[in-house]
């Protein structure tokens, strides 16, 4: 497996072990310097090199230190193409629930919620590095009650997500969860064409 570290092929590394000793000397160093550290492992992104995940033929680890912010605003710029493909995925799924075909509606939610735990993330992320940040100046009309709104959103569609009531999903979905990704999306769009000005 090759390993690369900001972009630069660090060595091809046969051992587990080695690696997690790697990563965990970058830790120490992302910790001193106030950085994060991102891993990827075949193009998909690990919060921790598990046992045995490299095991299964593994060609390429990416590990990157980064500001929070550099990873907030590579965040806002994904997500500029990323929510509307989010939402129409929940659309789907809000059609499928609609139409009585609940068990292809399932499929297709429970894909979308890594998304939107993803999107919650960012937000967090958002209001942190960025909305706080006074060197920005961003315009952040009611930033936190919005994302009070989507938190609530996501607690009442896990409740009726336990109570199986799939049509309160669907209402949730196409009523209050589309609209606050639309909302997100022109939120994210305006602090990247503020944040280009700066």
């Amino acid at each position: 497996m090759k390993v690369y570290i900001n972009g630069e092929l660090y060595e091809a590394i046969q051992s587990a072990d080695r690696l997690s000793e790697i990563v965990e000397d970058l830790r120490i160093e992302c910790k001193k310097e106030n950085k994060v550290l991102q891993i990827m492992i075949d193009g998909k992104f690990v919060d921790t090199i598990l046992p045995g995940q490299l095991e299964v033929g593994v060609g390429k680890v990416e590990i990157e230190k980064k500001t929070p912010l550099e990873l907030v605003i590579e965040g806002l710029i994904e997500s500029i193409n990323y929510l509307p493909v989010l939402g129409e995925g929940l659309n789907e799924s809000t059609n499928h629930f609609r139409e009585g075909n609940i068990s292809k509606g399932i499929i297709i939610f429970e894909q979308s919620i890594d998304g939107l735990n993803w999107l919650n993330h960012l937000l967090t992320g958002v209001k942190v590095y960025i909305v706080s940040d006074e060197r920005f100046n961003i315009r952040c009309n009611n930033y936190q009650e919005d994302v009070e709104g989507f938190s609530q959103i996501i607690k009442e569609l896990l409740l009726a997500w336990e109570n199986e009531d799939y049509v309160l999903i669907a209402d949730l979905v196409e009523y209050e969860l589309i609209p606050n990704l639309d909302k997100c999306h022109n939120f994210f769009v305006e602090i990247l064409d503020q944040l280009a000005g700066v």
